[in-house]
C-alpha cells in the first residue's frame, strides 16, 4: 500500500514541462515577508514543494521530489545532484524562518519554526520524501485573500537567492505597482547579516541592482528603483513594478487560476455570473440601506471609538503629519484604522503616505492610497474621518451631468426650502454641528433637477461622501421633497 502511494504522488511530478511552465507557487503574505535566509538550492527545494500543494489539499502531506526531474526544472549544472538535494535539506532543518503577525490587542507574535520537518531518502530511489512543517499550514492552505502566486518557471530562471526572495516581494505588490522599503528591515528580510555589505553602495551593487537586473531580463516582472534619503542618510528604497506586455495574456490567465483556487478554498464550486449593477432594484437598496443605518452607532459613540483609535496610532500619526502637507490627520487616521498590517506593515504603510502625499503628479493621493492599502470603502470603518467640505469643480460636475444625460436646472429654489424648515431647525436644535452643515451646503447648492424623470440630483466629491450623504439624510431628502413638492425621487451620486 505505501509503495502504491509513493507510486502515485511520482506520477503527479512525472512531467517536467507541466510541472515547470504551469505550476503556481502561491503562499499568504505573511510567508512572503517572513525573515530567513537559506541557499539557491535550499529555497528552490522549498518552492518546488510549495507548488505540489493542490488547492484541495486539506493537509500538508509528505511530498516526493524525483532528484532528476528537479534537476531539468530547476536547471542547475550540478553533476552530484543527489548530494546538493542531501545538503540542502540537511539546511533547511538547522535553518529557522521568522514569521510575524499581529494579534487583535496590538500586541506581534512571532512563530519560529522550519520549512520542513523532515527528510528521507534511500540509496538507489533516485528521489527524496519530504514533509513540510505543519505549522506553516494556515500560510499554504484553504488562502482566500491576501496570498501572492507566481509561476514556478520565473523563480527557476533566476541565479540567486536573493532574486528569488526579491521577486516574491515585488510580485506580493504587482496590483498596486509601488512598495517601499526601510533598508534595515529589507536587509533582514533577504536574510543579511550586519556584517555583510555593510556599506550601502556595496548593498545596492551585489544584491538590489543585480537583482533587479536579473529580475528585468527573466521574469514578468518590469521592476525600478529609486533610493530615498531620511536627512543625508540613504534610508529607504522606493520599488515601482510593471507587469510586462508580453506577459498581459499570461497573467490573465494566471488570474482566471488563482480566482478559481480562491473558489475551492471557499467551498465554492459554481461558475460565476456577473449581475449588472442596473439589475439591483432600488427599492432593494433603499431597504438595505434603512437597515444598515438603524445598525449604526450614534455619532457620539462614533467620535468616542475614533478618539481610541487615534490614541492607539499616536506616534506613527504624529510622524506621518510632520512630513506631509496635503493629506490631513482624519484621513491618515481612516487609512491606519483600516490597514491591514498582515498584509502591508506599518513602517512601509507609512512611507507610502508620505511619499503618495508628496508626489504631485498623483492629483488625488487618497484615492491612491485607498486602492494601494486595498480598502474597500462598502466595508471600511470610520468613514467619517474621510469627510471634508469641498469645493466640486464646475467642470467636473458638467461631464459628470453629460455622462448621465442628465439636462438639468439648478434645484436651488427646493433645496432652499429644505435648508429653512429641516436643517436649521435641526441645527438650531442641537441635532447637526456647523461640521455637517458645511459638509451639506456645497453639494445641495450645487443640486439639480431633472424635469424628464423628475428626480433631483446631488452630486458629492467621492464615494465616502456619496455614503455618508445618503445614509444620514437620503430618506429625509426623499419623503420631505416628495411629500411637499412631489419630486419622484433625491439621487445622490458622487462624482
Amino acid at each position: 500500500m505505501e509503495d502504491k502511494e509513493k507510486t502515485k504522488k511520482l506520477e503527479v511530478v512525472s512531467n517536467v514541462e507541466v510541472v515547470k511552465n504551469k505550476s503556481l507557487v502561491t503562499m499568504h503574505n505573511k510567508l512572503v515577508e517572513a525573515k530567513y535566509k537559506l541557499t539557491k538550492e535550499e529555497f528552490s527545494i522549498v518552492l518546488f514543494l510549495i507548488a505540489l500543494i493542490q488547492p484541495q489539499d486539506e493537509d500538508l502531506k509528505e511530498y516526493q521530489i524525483p532528484v532528476k526531474i528537479l534537476k531539468a526544472i530547476s536547471g542547475t549544472k550540478h553533476k552530484n545532484m543527489y548530494r546538493v538535494v542531501k545538503e540542502a535539506l540537511e539546511g533547511l532543518l538547522k535553518k529557522p524562518i521568522k514569521i510575524k503577525t499581529l494579534e487583535e490587542d496590538g500586541k506581534e507574535r512571532f512563530l519560529i519554526c522550519n520549512f520542513i520537518s523532515h527528510g528521507e531518502y534511500k540509496e538507489g530511489e533516485g528521489s527524496f520524501i519530504v514533509g513540510i512543517d505543519k505549522k506553516l499550514k494556515p500560510y499554504l492552505l484553504f488562502l482566500k485573500e491576501n496570498f501572492t502566486s507566481s509561476k514556478l518557471k520565473y523563480f527557476f530562471s533566476l541565479r540567486s537567492f536573493y532574486s528569488m526572495r526579491l521577486y516574491i516581494l515585488l510580485k506580493q505588490f504587482e496590483k498596486t505597482g509601488f512598495r517601499v522599503d526601510y533598508i534595515p528591515e529589507l536587509r533582514e528580510i533577504l536574510g543579511i547579516g550586519k556584517n555583510e555589505y555593510p556599506r550601502f553602495d556595496n548593498f545596492e551593487k551585489r544584491v538590489i541592482k543585480k537583482a533587479v537586473e536579473e529580475i528585468n531580463q527573466k521574469t514578468d516582472l518590469e521592476v525600478s528603483y529609486k533610493k530615498k534619503k531620511t536627512g543625508r542618510r540613504i534610508t529607504h528604497i522606493e520599488f515601482y513594478i510593471k507587469v510586462k506586455p508580453d506577459a498581459a495574456k499570461e497573467r490573465e490567465l494566471e488570474k482566471k487560476i488563482i480566482e478559481e483556487v480562491r473558489k475551492l478554498n471557499q467551498g465554492d464550486t459554481t461558475e460565476t455570473t456577473k449581475v449588472p449593477s442596473q439589475t439591483i432594484n432600488n427599492k432593494e437598496q433603499k431597504q438595505e440601506k434603512i437597515k444598515n443605518s438603524a445598525k449604526e452607532k450614534d455619532l457620539e459613540k462614533v467620535w468616542t471609538e475614533i478618539g481610541k483609535i487615534r490614541k492607539k496610532y499616536e506616534k506613527v500619526l504624529n510622524e506621518i503629519l510632520q512630513k506631509i502637507s496635503r493629506l490631513n490627520e482624519n484621513q491618515i487616521l481612516f487609512l491606519l484604522a483600516n490597514l491591514n498590517e498582515n498584509d502591508i506593515p506599518i513602517e512601509i504603510a507609512k512611507e507610502i503616505v508620505i511619499t503618495a502625499d508628496r508626489n504631485k503628479a498623483l492629483k488625488n493621493p487618497m484615492g491612491f492610497l485607498i486602492k494601494t492599502f486595498d480598502i474597500d470603502m462598502s466595508k471600511a470603518r470610520f468613514k467619517e474621518l474621510t469627510l471634508t467640505s469641498k469645493k466640486i469643480d464646475e467642470k467636473l460636475l458638467k461631464e459628470k451631468l453629460e455622462k448621465m444625460m442628465i439636462d438639468g436646472t439648478s434645484a436651488l429654489d427646493y433645496i432652499r426650502v429644505y435648508w429653512n424648515e429641516v436643517i436649521k431647525p435641526r441645527y438650531n436644535n442641537g441635532e447637526l454641528d456647523k461640521r455637517t452643515l458645511k459638509l451639506l451646503r456645497e453639494p445641495l447648492q450645487k443640486a439639480v433637477i431633472d424635469d424628464l424623470e423628475n428626480k433631483i440630483y446631488v452630486i458629492v466629491p467621492d464615494i465616502a461622501y456619496r455614503d455618508w450623504l445618503d445614509s444620514e439624510f437620503g430618506d429625509d431628502m426623499r419623503k420631505f421633497f416628495k411629500e411637499r413638492f412631489d419630486i419622484d425621487d433625491v439621487v445622490v451620486e458622487s462624482l
